[in-house]
């Protein structure tokens, strides 16, 4: 079957391409194959390691349990012959000969039956060592009592001695055995001391037992159980190793470092290997794989108790319990080289198999490279099929996406920048670049992409006037321009050096007669002579014509737009920023626009007034007949009574007060039908500065009337005081002269005084009198009013000042009045820090007063039930000025009364009440003498508001 697939003939193969496939297809192979019988054996290998750590392990956990069986059993041996009787009669009489016998006799069997007893020993509690018996030669010796030792110096005796528990037994550290002269024995013979209280019947401690124990035999214990069931055929490669707890070594692979504590102190383990020492202390038992090879490990202690029996050797070994409790760490070691051993078939086996995949499979690639070389010479042909569909295609997708571009781009730069990237990487185009002239023939924008020198070069040199080859050309020919030499035609171009081996074809960018610049693209010398090519080219050129012709329109365009909205923005800046509302009525006479003034004037937001009627919500009722008649006219023909006119009315507020306006209107035709615009001012200002300014020469008229007539009246009113005075003196009988005139006359004027008292013409004359002095009072302040006297102005603090008024208005207080001004509420709401005002403060303090006065006396003429009297004082700054307010809750005034109230002698009181010069005199003072302002806001039944405005800063005359 694979035959079917081998070439039919050999001769069309390609051996040249095939040997790299061949090549390629073999080095992938051995790579994977490799690779995955590599990472097998790594597997294999590790689960081998793991069968040996399990298998050392075991071995660990043997030797440490007959370990453990020979300490008990030493224990038990210990506990057993501590307690027996021969030794418990001994201590009833130790002198007793027949009983040092039975325990000398019971001793020497006990250490004769065991090999591994080197000595045996009895003590009493001063540690006075009453029985010794040992061996030498291997045979048992008892020593006589006269070579016995009356105290050892031995630390584990005195440890041992201090046991003070039935039970208890001391371990002590292993050492070497010696001789009589102290010196070590050779061969070495490990030995390991152990020890017992003994007590008696009576629970009394008497001395202690002690046995030296061989401790060749616990190593050899630990060598046959690590090598008694491997199956290894090299057992050499084991190194068995028993450290102490101190780190010296009891079991070394070298000899030379065991017994270090005795033989050379620096040989300990603990200094050769720190980190695996610290490590083994840590864990207590377990398993370290090292460059030397596989080590693992385990802790012994040497006294077995519940609560050490699990402990690891970090927490043994402490400053407390270092000789109470001593240990040994066993240490069995695989070398690396055994390790190499064990693994070198596995390893052999996946080489091996590694060469026979190999062998196998090469055949196979053979076949594969065949067929992958057969099919690349099917990719070629298909591919030279191909190439003309993709030109074309690519053709298609570059007039496509330029077209795209067309329609989307909104710049000339972003356009020709565009194009060129789409000729280079859509139509294959070595390189592309796009002059845009001027109409003084200087580069106004430019573009390019792709493999393209100098160009900036060749920008300043178009700018210097001098056109390169290619655009001279197509200026003469008008038309599409190729180019096959360009090294030769394009030598003066900064850009020649972008042409080797390539042609160039260059078009000018031009819609009807318009030319906007020239394109130029490098592309390969066999499609330059493609007639196709050059038509293709040249529909691209006249599209990019097109789009740039296009986004001149566009530009056009938008600078009239720009136009138009800047003019709008101007019209719209006008009329937010104008100070008159300016309103436009549709064709239904709604309001379609509001201005900010219009806001600010009439009190509705824009959101508020738009849409709605605007006669209904701006207009009062007596004006609805008017415009009702007047408005189809308007709809009709744009023209009526006020259009192209300016009309004072009223308008209303928001708050539903009128407010007096001035209307300009004009009408405007928009979308066939007739819209009016109106332009709002708001006069309130202008008519109460008209009223001040009326109040003013109204004042100035009557002052100079007052003067005249203050003088005329003055001189008769004189007259009648001095002659009602002359009357009275000359009707007194206790002058000399009248009584002699009386006498001659044949008066009594005694009685003609008794005759004036009956008839009551004093009285009269009293009357006469006091009329004189109020008219003369009355012409006193007509020529203050006509002639104020000049004071001098100071700083003064106006919240003091009326706060001073209030309390002088207070103790003016009177049962004849009508009036009482401690009745009256007083609320006070006044602008913190407020700056002083240059003034005559006795003068502004008359205004105070006299006002406070005035609005009590009109709350108390309200009938019955009235309102609780409240005077409302308020002092802010308002701009330049500071403004006091005095705001009562009393009947209030009518428009009439508001407009004369500060006319002299113009009064609301009964007759004989007041004089009516109160107000006109407060306001002389205010705007003649201090150039400030003094209005009245009142309605009728609300109460009435005085407003006075002082300036800050008055300027001297």
């Amino acid at each position: 079957m694979p035959m079917l697939f081998v070439p039919s003939n050999f001769k069309e193969i390609q051996w040249r391409k095939l040997l790299p496939i061949f090549l390629t297809l073999t080095f992938t192979l051995i790579t994977c194959l490799g690779i995955f019988l590599s990472s097998q054996a790594r597997k294999n290998i590790h689960h081998n390691i793991d069968l040996i750590m399990h298998e050392q392990q075991m071995h660990m956990i043997l030797a440490k349990t007959l370990l453990h069986k020979e300490l008990d059993r030493l224990s038990i041996d210990l506990m057993t012959f501590s307690g027996t009787p021969v030794i418990l009669r001994f201590f009833t009489n130790p002198q007793d000969p027949a009983f040092r016998q039975s325990v000398n006799a019971g001793l020497s069997n006990y250490v004769k039956n065991r090999e591994d007893y080197d000595q045996a020993q009895i003590f009493d509690n001063n540690g006075r060592e009453l029985v010794r018996v040992g061996k030498r030669d291997k045979q048992t010796v008892i020593i006589p009592p006269e070579e016995l030792n009356t105290k050892l110096p031995d630390t584990f005796l005195d440890k041992t001695l201090k046991l003070q528990v039935r039970g208890q037994t001391s371990f002590s550290p292993i050492e070497l055995a010696r001789d009589k002269r102290g010196e070590i024995i050779h061969p070495f013979h490990p030995i390991l001391h152990l020890g017992t209280p003994i007590f008696n019947r009576q629970d009394k401690k008497v001395g202690v037992f002690l046995f030296t124990y061989k401790a060749q035999q616990c190593i050899n214990i630990f060598t046959q159980a690590t090598t008694h069931l491997h199956d290894l055929d090299e057992p050499s490669h084991h190194n068995l190793q028993i450290v102490n707890n101190k780190g010296y070594w009891l079991l070394a692979p070298d000899k030379e470092d065991e017994w270090g504590f005795i033989r050379d102190p620096q040989r300990r383990f603990d200094h050769r290997f720190p980190e695996m020492w610290k490590t083994m202390l840590e864990q207590g038992q377990g398993q370290i794989m090292t460059a030397d090879g596989l080590i693992t490990f385990s802790t012994i202690p040497l006294i077995l108790t519940k609560e050490n029996s699990k402990e690891s050797p970090a927490a043994l070994k402490t400053e407390e319990n270092k000789d109470a409790a001593p240990f040994w760490i066993l240490i069995n070691q695989i070398s690396a080289k055994e390790l190499d051993r064990l693994n070198a078939p596995a390893r052999r086996f996946h080489l091996i198999l590694f060469w026979i995949i190999l062998m196998g499979t090469l055949p196979l690639l053979l076949w594969i490279a065949l067929l992958l070389e057969k099919k690349q010479r099917d990719q070629a042909q298909l591919q030279a099929q191909e190439q003309r569909l993709t030109h074309l295609n690519l053709l298609l997708q570059t007039i496509i996406k330029l077209h795209r571009l067309i329609d989307q781009t909104k710049e000339q730069q972003e356009l020709i920048q565009e194009c060129c990237e789409i000729l280079v990487t859509s139509r294959g185009y070595a390189s592309a670049w796009i002059i845009l002239l001027d109409k003084n023939g200087k580069v106004e924008l430019n573009a390019y992409s792709g493999l393209l020198l100098n160009f900036d070069q060749l920008n300043e040199q178009i700018n210097l006037g001098k056109l390169p080859p290619c655009i001279l050309e197509c200026n003469a020919q008008q038309g599409i321009v190729v180019i096959d030499t360009p090294a030769v035609f394009c030598a003066e171009c900064p850009t020649a050096k972008s042409y080797p081996q390539t042609g160039v074809m260059c078009a000018s960018l031009k819609h009807e007669s318009c030319v906007f610049g020239y394109l130029n693209v490098l592309l390969p010398i066999d499609f330059i002579k493609n007639q196709e090519e050059k038509d293709r080219f040249s529909e691209i050129a006249l599209d990019i014509g097109f789009g740039l012709f296009n986004l001149e329109q566009q530009e056009k365009k938008r600078q009239a737009e720009r136009a138009l909205c800047q003019s709008e923005e101007r019209l719209r800046s006008i009329t937010d920023s104008a100070q008159d509302a300016i309103l436009m009525m549709d064709s239904q006479g709604a309001i379609s626009y509001w201005n900010p003034a219009a806001e600010t004037i009439l009190g509705y937001r824009a959101d508020e007034a738009l849409g709605r009627n605007l006669h209904t919500l701006l207009a009062p009722l007596r004006y609805h007949a008017a415009q009702q008649q007047a408005f189809p006219e308007f709809l009709r023909s744009g023209h009526g009574n006020a259009i192209g006119k300016t009309v004072k009315l009223s308008a209303l507020h928001k708050d539903g007060r009128e407010i007096p306006v001035t209307l300009s209107l004009s009408s405007v035709l928009q979308n066939g039908s007739w819209h009016a615009v109106g332009i709002l001012r708001d006069m309130t200002e202008y008519k109460l500065m008209e009223e001040q300014m009326l109040q003013s020469e109204k004042m100035t008229i009557i002052a100079g009337l007052a003067a005249g007539v203050s003088h005329e009246i003055n001189t008769p009113l004189s007259a009648i005081l001095q002659s009602l005075q002359v009357i009275r003196q000359s009707l007194s009988p206790d002058l000399a002269r009248n009584q002699e005139v009386a006498d001659h006359c044949g008066l009594d004027l005694t009685k003609v005084q008794d005759y004036f008292e009956k008839r009551e013409i004093n009285y009269f004359m009293d009357g006469i009198k006091d009329s004189v002095i109020k008219s003369a009072q009355i012409i006193r302040s007509l020529l203050q009013f006509s002639r104020p006297q000049k004071m001098e102005t100071a700083p003064t603090d106006l919240v003091l000042l009326l706060n001073q008024s209030v309390e002088l208005a207070k103790n003016d207080y009177n049962l004849k009045k009508q009036y009482d001004i401690l009745k009256v509420e007083i609320i006070r709401e006044y602008t913190p820090n407020l700056p002083q005002v240059s003034c005559v403060a006795i003068e502004i303090e008359e205004v105070f007063i006299n006002l406070l006065k005035n609005a009590v006396q009109a709350m108390s003429d309200q009938p019955e039930p009235r309102p609780k009297g409240q005077i409302i004082l308020r002092a802010l700054r308002h701009g330049e000025m500071i403004r006091i307010e005095i705001a009562d809750n009393g009947p209030g005034m009518d428009e009439e009364t508001r407009l004369h109230i500060f006319d002299p002698f113009f009064t609301t009181k009964d007759i004989g009440v007041g004089t009516g010069l109160g107000l006109s005199v407060s306001y002389t003072i205010i705007v003649t003498k201090h150039g400030g302002q003094i209005t009245v806001h009142s309605v009728p039944g609300q109460g009435a508001t005085f407003t006075i405005d002082l300036p800050i800063n008055k300027e001297k005359p």
